[in-house]
């Protein structure tokens, strides 16, 4: 096939994208292979999502600072900065924006109502044998899986 993925593998694709999509109600984001400004962190998808959260724009950008900053951080190790970044989606980003006033914390991810976070699920159709699982903007990569 000109893709690069067999006819089985194709369609082992499909099932798992078919259960995300039918089965799991996310919303299918297509595939991922040649996306511009690759990311694990969707800033605009996040954005969209504490907004909607009623977050205000100054607390959503600090918070999206936070993340980027533990996520990037080239002074630790990989682990360091996931464990950091483990931290932030549990427990959520605290930031003051504005003198003389309480610190928010801002919520990556509802955990104590599932039902208000975003769900979605991307591919890589390449023969990476890639699914990008998405929520509220926040991309965890499952990578090599056997078929």
């Amino acid at each position: 096939m000109t893709d690069g993925i067999n006819k089985p593998e194709r369609e082992t694709q499909n099932r798992v994208i078919r259960l995300f999509d039918d089965v799991l109600d996310y919303d299918y984001l297509g595939d991922w292979d040649e996306r511009k400004n690759n990311s694990n962190i969707e800033d605009e998808r996040l954005r969209k999502y504490l907004a909607k959260q009623g977050y205000p724009s100054d607390q959503i950008n600090a918070a999206i600072l936070a993340l980027k900053t533990e996520a990037n951080n080239s002074g630790r190790s990989l682990y360091d900065n996931n464990e950091a970044v483990y931290k932030l989606l549990r427990f959520g980003v605290s930031k003051k924006t504005k003198a003389g006033e309480n610190t928010p914390t801002v919520k990556l991810i509802d955990w104590d109502n599932p039902e208000n976070n975003h769900f979605a699920v991307g591919c890589s159709r390449s023969g990476s044998k890639r699914f990008h699982w998405i929520s509220n903007g926040l991309v965890c990569r499952l990578i090599g899986y056997r078929w």
